[in-house]
């Protein structure tokens, strides 16, 4: 074998050694402020003062329509404390740790589906379905939650009184 070629495979086995361990496997970072902080990848999470308060979102009212096997994005955020909400994107992304309590609600005749996906995972896997479920969840670092319509329909608000509302809060830390 080529000097050439073993060097070229040797790489390539070491990129794929590299990218078989988990995002959520790596080690803290420090943060300029001194506290350690979670990262996910190469992306900053929180740091440990980040998840000491509350960690709770309330959004209300569909931005926009509703696209097929996508997260409902919210146009109006109601209450955003702590880290991990993402309204343009209509998801909640648990970066601190523990038991959350999720509640949604949306028009009678929508098929509202509350998901969750796996700390970096691609695929979303149904939680509970209906017009309006409330629900308690463990959540681990790097998972996320979000609602899908997945039938019926769900009209975009123009009123000041949005049918559709997403909310969470962080109801235990994880020991």
């Amino acid at each position: 074998m080529h000097a050439a070629t073993s060097t070229t495979l040797l790489l390539l086995l070491l990129g794929l050694a590299l990218a078989a361990v988990p995002d959520a496997a790596r080690k803290p970072a420090p943060a300029a402020d001194g506290t350690a902080s979670t990262t996910l990848g190469a992306k900053k999470l929180a740091t440990a003062s980040q998840c000491t308060g509350a960690v709770a979102f309330s959004g209300a009212g569909l931005k926009g329509g509703a696209a097929k096997d996508a997260p409902l994005a919210l146009r109006t955020t109601l209450l955003d404390k702590g880290v991990g909400w993402k309204p343009a994107d209509g998801e909640f992304v648990c970066y601190c740790p523990g038991t959350y309590q999720f509640a949604f609600a949306g028009d009678a005749a929508a098929k509202l589906v509350l998901k969750k996906k796996q700390a970096g995972g691609s695929a979303w896997t149904p939680i509970v379905a209906g017009p309006q479920h409330v629900v308690i969840l463990d959540m681990e670092l790097g998972e996320a939650v979000a609602v899908f319509l997945e039938g019926g329909s769900q009209h975009a608000d123009a009123s000041a009184t949005p049918a559709l509302t997403f909310s969470g809060f962080r109801i235990a830390k994880k020991q």
